[in-house]
């Protein structure tokens, strides 16, 4: 007979409470009885608050005395310890502060089968005798047979589980400030990477010894140098060196030290390269031929108006005279879905040259955020020697790419199944990804060393709050914060009247829609979808629905939702990104932004569904509507410009520089302007069009900007901290 033992799947894990056995990717992980006692109690109320007095009335019984509180803290520690978990950036157990514990990560329950022998009666048995003696022999080759198929497919899985699963990551940096963009040394006992603190010293590039040792910085001076790249002999290290917001430079040093100097200069925008924002493109962004001649990296493509979203090419350098070449791409035909070999028509990124130098992987941005994993074959002139061909690979964004040292995969950051993840992708057509290992979240960039079997990959740590200042003075004043947690939250949005405030946040785990009361007080959740995105709410002009952006569906696309929660609607469909909607004054159009061969547009569609209208035709994202009902408000031109259009299209007017990575909000009589070079919060009035200084905003610029209906209130995102640190993964596979 057969009975149903349930388990509880969270991660990368598995608990059998039958059994009491936590397993990883099929492994036994050992957990000490108490630890696993409190996991149980948590993962039976996944998303609640178990009090510390339930979890002592699990652990002990009544009559035993013990320092109950230090023996729960004790017993929490080791299950974080064996969950590679923390308190302070939790993803599986968050503490509640002076209440208890709360299991924050999605869990699944399955259905284990444990099959008991059934003992029949004697006289039974002995009837059955003969029966079984006749089909002994053909049972006895059966049983040969299925037991090889399944030792043979035991041993495949044991060996799949064994590449896969990972020894636990070490902290190779522990610097203040942010480390990214590593790089091997060719015999794999040294790392390249750039080191940088805001506001305290430039992006430089350090070289570190493998193990315990201080880093020796090799760049110097005021100038921002980042994204190193080991040459294959040893002897150079080259890397980029910001020369302004829109050209960089290639630079070689010698890597033990010495004088830099300049190979070639780059037409980019240089703010896309760089490791922490949101729209910087995918690293490596240079890479060396395996004989050490040329190198591959990023330029914009020829524009009259380079913008974030003006596409990047790959460009190949000679090393020995500087001379740039276009590295001319086309897609094979049969994936494209055209007669011929087109050339991409968006921009490229993620440089990785395999071992034999023979191939090239590079990400390929369909539509951002989505992109796409190709190889091309390379020639000896490290030029294209055939068309590109996609990797079997689902689109979505990602942080980083390395090539496996045998060459018969890429490693991959990708958040393919809603958060950053590292998966091995086979270069052959007939083998599918498979998930690595790695207990850690959202990995970025990363190297593999072809030799000593260590994987290296930034780990960022930040924490972003709203925070709320007082403008009754004309200026901003009381900064307190406001809506935060341990997590973070983002996108504020005041509900019409002013007595609500939805907002964007991962406390729970994932990236969802939250409804706060105006005071921040009684927080609920109002999206539920897992291991995917929800951002960027807004409020219905009525109060009674919030439009939201989600990757739920594998494409970015608005949907709309009740204020107390419910079922979602999808609005939008079809190819593209749709992102950041908002709505009209009388409710009857929602805007949003979406992807296209002209870059980003701003659309507008019925709220009840209906034919979509373009508004803006160069360029354009951030909308909102004027309270007279008669402009959009937008950003344009990288979000460093604010424009305005008629709600119905026509004349574009830019109205104001703002500086990089702008945000805004519309109120009554004006716009309220924040950018993250000098956040400063500035207002622009309707009327007469002049800007006004209001003050600066406290903190480290994060995202989000909402004035209250009445004025009184502006909430801002604020990080209050942000680093990131190199991790290390020994005996890699």
């Amino acid at each position: 007979m057969e009975q149903q033992q349930p388990a509880f799947q969270f991660g990368a894990f598995e608990l059998n409470p039958h059994t009491r056995e936590l397993r990883k990717h099929g492994i036994k992980w050992k957990l000490q009885d108490q630890p696993l006692q409190i996991l149980l109690v948590l993962l039976e109320r996944p998303g609640e608050v178990v009090r510390r007095e339930e979890i002592q009335r699990r652990l002990w019984p009544e009559n035993t005395y013990v320092d109950f509180d230090n023996a729960i803290n004790s017993a929490v520690r080791k299950l974080r310890d064996a969950l590679n978990d923390s308190a302070e950036n939790p993803r599986f157990i968050e503490t509640v502060a002076r209440r208890g514990y709360r299991f924050i990560a999605p869990v699944n329950d399955r259905a284990h089968v444990v099959t008991v022998e059934k003992v029949e009666p004697e006289g039974k048995q002995r009837r059955l005798a003969i029966g079984k003696r006749s089909w002994i022999a053909v049972g006895a080759v059966l049983i040969l047979a299925i037991a090889a198929g399944v030792l043979y497919k035991v041993s495949i899985e044991r060996n799949r589980s064994d590449r896969d699963v990972l020894p636990a990551p070490v902290p190779l940096t522990t610097y203040p400030g942010f480390q990214w963009s590593p790089s091997f040394s060719p015999d794999g006992t040294r790392v390249a990477f750039t080191w940088d603190e805001r506001g305290k010293r430039p992006a430089s590039i350090y070289v570190k010894l493998m193990g315990p040792s201080d880093p020796v910085r090799l760049t110097s001076g005021e100038e921002t140098d980042f994204a190193p790249a080991w040459s294959p002999d040893g002897r150079w290290i080259a890397f980029l060196r910001a020369k302004g917001p829109f050209s960089a430079a290639i630079l070689l040093i010698p890597s033990l030290g010495g004088t830099a100097r300049e190979l070639a200069q780059l037409q980019v925008r240089t703010s896309r390269l760089f490791y922490y924002g949101w729209w910087t493109a995918t690293p490596p962004f240079l890479a060396w031929s395996a004989d050490g001649k040329w190198l591959l990296a990023l330029e914009e493509s020829d524009s009259e108006e380079r913008t974030r979203e003006t596409p990047l090419r790959i460009v190949r350098i000679s090393v020995e005279s500087g001379k740039k070449n276009a590295f001319a791409l086309s897609v094979d035909g049969d994936q494209s879905g055209h007669g011929g070999p087109p050339s991409f028509l968006k921009g490229e990124e993620g440089l990785a040259v395999s071992p034999d130098g023979r191939s090239l992987a590079f990400i390929h941005t369909v539509e951002s955020p989505n992109a796409r994993m190709y190889l091309v074959p390379l020639n000896d002139e490290m030029m294209p020697a055939g068309p590109a061909r996609r990797l079997h690979f689902d689109e979505g964004r990602c942080q980083g790419i390395a090539w496996d040292p045998d060459g018969r995969g890429i490693i991959v950051s990708s958040d393919r199944r809603g958060s950053f993840e590292l998966w091995r992708v086979p270069i052959s057509p007939s083998a599918p990804p498979s998930l690595l290992g790695v207990n850690d979240g959202d990995p970025a960039d990363l190297a593999v060393s072809k030799t000593t079997h260590h994987l290296v990959y930034t780990h960022r740590s930040y924490d972003f709050n709203i925070w709320r200042v007082d403008l009754t003075k004309g200026r901003p004043s009381g900064p307190v914060a406001f809506i935060a947690s341990t997590r973070n939250e983002f996108y504020p949005s005041y509900s019409p009247d002013g007595k609500r405030i939805a907002f964007e946040s991962n406390r729970s785990g994932n990236e969802e829609i939250w409804v706060s009361e105006a005071d921040a007080s009684h927080p609920i959740q109002i999206t539920s979808f897992g291991n995917k995105y929800a951002g960027s709410p807004k409020w219905s002009p009525d109060g009674q629905h919030v439009a939201f952006d989600s990757n739920a569906d594998g494409r970015w696309n608005v949907y709309v939702i009740d204020s107390q929660g419910g079922k979602p609607v999808r609005l939008t469909s079809g190819s593209g990104s749709k992102i950041r909607p908002s709505w009209s004054h009388d409710g009857k159009w929602i805007y949003y932004c979406a992807s296209g061969e002209s870059g980003p547009q701003i659309w507008k569609l019925p709220s009840g569904g209906g034919a979509e209208v373009q508004i803006t035709k160069h360029g354009g994202c951030n909308q909102l509507e004027s309270p007279d009902g008669r402009y959009v408000y937008y950003l344009n031109k990288g979000n460093i410009a604010l424009w305005r259009v008629s709600i119905n299209g026509g004349d574009e007017v830019e109205l104001a520089q703002l500086g990089p990575e702008s945000q805004f909000t519309l109120g009554k009589n004006g716009a309220y302007l924040n950018s993250r070079d000098s956040n400063t919060l500035k207002f622009l009035d309707y009327r007469t069009g002049s800007i006004k200084l209001l003050g600066t905003l406290p903190g480290t610029f994060g995202p989000g900007l909402a004035v209250s209906p009445d004025g009184h209130w502006l909430l801002f995102g604020r990080g209050e901290s942000e680093g990131s640190q190199l991790m290390l993964v020994d005996k890699f596979r």
